[in-house]
């Protein structure tokens, strides 16, 4: 088939797309179709598909429902990263919309409570009694922690979006694409994504029973996809299918400038315009997102609360919106300084042990807050599996933080090794560990293997260039072509063009972010 009969879009009313934007396609899209390209490049709420097609959504709409008219308490229990944070605000303005008020929201402490549904977790929300639990992007490998809620009185949703380690799942509705026998097609979305598809459902079953009128409006929740597209790009997921479609509209309304339900956090966003002159009202992309938004939420579940970047998120209040802005710009100041330090230590381990397969970095100092950007930075710079290991509450212990080049599974590796630590989980990109500190150095050799038999088949990365092109492509419209290939990022990165022979008539303006 040729270049042009293939992605030719001229006859579908696809105007500029000529035969070098052709070639772009279908080098960086060779997979897609004709029909699926026009999608791709044409993003619509239209595509998204129905939420009953998630295994257990219309259990779990029902259990909710049964909550609900009761007048029991709900308790909603998030993560302490971006992600996390993000789904319980979507949660807190859902619960505003149905002018729900016997809720509460509980985001455990990466050091108090640990991850998800630890037993510190649990112990907590016991003694707050909810009548139901709901988990928003954690919970997937909670087991039997389920059945110690419900012998508490407490039921419980799960809604997740991590891969399941266990074989054996939690006995309750279970609202995660990649559960075993889910047909919701989109596998790849962030735990944000997952809490929207829930509250699409929930909110069609309240429009269902009559629930929404002229004194409670059905809420627009298009309006919501700013914080469905932060959650979305902080988490990495890839961008492409309904991800894309998040992030593409969740742009949109952060470009308008203005929220009725979040004036103090757009009032943060507008401030940034001025600061970093490149972006404006007109031109936001996912690097906004995950350069100058992400850090500053993430910097509260790293090292002290992620209630700090949730109530600064969703704050109605300009005096509680500034002081919450305060505690977040101190603690992002904390976690950079932090982090210099431990890169410096990381990186004299990291070039003593590049050659052994897999890096396994550890020091008393690391904070554990901060070991996911070690994790992830040497990942990238080393092309190797890392796993950054930290003091945790336990003297016994050590948690560590799991990255992996693209294209390898870090999941693999730690199941490989799984005898030798205490529990895992998370993504094939991206996941978290214990081990107990007696298990040391059986799992460095069981992992230094297993790295090596995981990095064989990880695809070979070279820095080089996707297309070869001559100066007379350099022009405003070929730029707002290329325009309609974004949002990039993980999944759908920027294209690299390639000129020889190239001279600049004058010598390039550069500054610190060029």
């Amino acid at each position: 088939m040729s270049i042009a009969s293939k992605f030719d879009l001229s006859r579908i009313s696809m105007p500029g797309f000529d035969k070098a934007f052709s070639r772009i396609m279908e080098y960086s899209y060779p997979y897609m179709s004709k029909e699926e390209a026009h999608r791709f490049l044409n993003p619509s709420l239209k595509d998204i598909a129905d939420p009953s097609l998630f295994k257990h959504m219309d259990e779990a709409i029902e259990l909710f429902m049964k909550h609900f008219k009761a007048g029991n308490r709900i308790m909603i229990c998030g993560d302490y990263d971006v992600d996390g944070v993000t789904s319980v605000a979507l949660w807190i303005r859902f619960f505003e919309y149905m002018g729900y008020t016997n809720r509460e929201f509980f985001v455990p402490n990466r050091f108090k409570h640990g991850y998800g549904l630890s037993p510190a977790a649990v112990e907590h929300i016991i003694r707050q009694q909810p009548a139901l639990l709901i988990t928003v992007d954690n919970g997937i490998n909670a087991g039997s922690v389920v059945d110690t809620l419900r012998d508490a009185g407490i039921e419980t949703i799960i809604t997740d979006h991590h891969t399941p380690v266990n074989k054996e799942l939690a006995n309750c509705p279970i609202i995660n694409p990649k559960i075993p026998g889910c047909l919701f097609p989109e596998k790849d979305i962030a735990g944000v994504g997952v809490a929207f598809m829930f509250l699409t459902a929930l909110r069609r079953e309240l429009r269902k029973q009559g629930y929404w009128n002229e004194v409670r409006p059905e809420p627009n929740m298009v309006s919501d996809l700013d914080l469905v597209a932060l959650g979305t790009v902080a988490d990495q997921a890839p961008l492409y299918g309904l991800n894309r479609v998040f992030v593409h509209y969740g742009l949109r309304q952060i470009e308008s400038g203005k929220h009725s339900n979040r004036p103090e956090f757009y009032s943060y966003i507008n401030s940034l315009f001025s600061t970093f002159p490149n972006y404006n009202h007109y031109n936001i992309d996912n690097d906004f997102l995950s350069y100058k938004i992400s850090p500053l939420l993430n910097a509260a579940g790293r090292l002290e609360d992620g209630m700090i970047a949730v109530s600064f998120i969703t704050s109605l209040s300009q005096s509680e919106a500034d002081t919450r802005l305060k505690q977040l710009i101190e603690l992002n100041q904390k976690r950079h300084n932090l982090q210099v330090k431990m890169l410096d230590i990381a990186y004299i381990q990291a070039h003593q042990q590049k050659n052994s397969g897999g890096l396994l970095i550890y020091s008393p100092d690391f904070h554990e807050g901060i070991t996911g950007l070690i994790a992830g930075k040497l990942s990238d710079e080393f092309k190797l599996p890392c796993i950054v290991l930290a003091d945790m509450g336990s003297e016994d212990n050590l948690k560590g933080s799991c990255r992996i080049p693209e294209g390898g599974s870090i999941l693999n590796i730690l199941k490989a090794c799984s005898e030798y630590l205490e529990n895992y989980g998370g993504h094939h990109a991206a996941a978290g560990c214990v081990i107990n500190r007696s298990s040391v150095e059986n799992f460095r050799k069981l992992y230094k293997q297993a790295s090596l038999m995981e990095n064989t088949a990880m695809p070979v990365s070279n820095y080089m260039a996707d297309y070869q092109v001559s100066p007379d492509f350099l022009s405003i419209d070929f730029y707002d072509r290329l325009k309609s290939l974004e949002p990039h990022g993980n999944g759908n990165p920027r294209p690299i063009f390639l000129l020889n022979n190239f001279n600049f008539n004058t010598k390039p303006v550069r500054g610190k972010n060029f």
